[in-house]
């Protein structure tokens, strides 16, 4: 899509630390992790996939994990700006719903993510030359 390079610009790149969910599954955390969402897609070379996750309530904290064989890109935006995005309308996206973005240059990146209420896009970009199979896995507590 050309206009997500435009978005890219338009947000201050984020830094976002690895999460290992064994240790958050740990007995310590009352609340233990239940995966809801266990999806593959095979991307051709530089292509995005994106997946949508709906927050009833809003607030929570996701953890996900994102698998692929080659370097991929992150993206985690809110309903209202990723709608904006195919409208091509730059007015309609905030910068405050850019929820997280990064480069992973290896192959497995955890993460989280605290969700607002409704619609959330997964924007996960194969930044290589090879078709590769990526694979998005979602936690949340119950």
């Amino acid at each position: 899509m050309t206009n997500w390079i435009g978005i890219r610009n338009f947000i201050i790149m984020g830094v976002a630390m690895p999460v290992a969910i064994a240790s958050l599954a740990s007995p310590a955390n009352e609340k233990k992790l239940v995966k809801f969402l266990d999806q593959s897609k095979s991307i051709p070379p530089q292509i995005e996939w994106n997946r949508e996750v709906i927050s009833r309530k809003g607030g929570g904290v996701l953890t996900y994990r994102v698998t692929s064989q080659e370097p991929f890109a992150v993206t985690i935006i809110a309903g209202r700006t990723y709608q904006a995005m195919l409208r091509h309308d730059e007015k309609g996206m905030h910068r405050e719903d850019v929820l997280t973005t990064l480069d992973v240059k290896g192959v497995t990146y955890t993460g989280q993510v605290k969700l607002p209420s409704g619609s959330s896009w997964f924007i996960l970009s194969n930044q290589s030359g090879k078709t590769v199979k990526m694979h998005l896995e979602c936690f949340g507590t119950n």
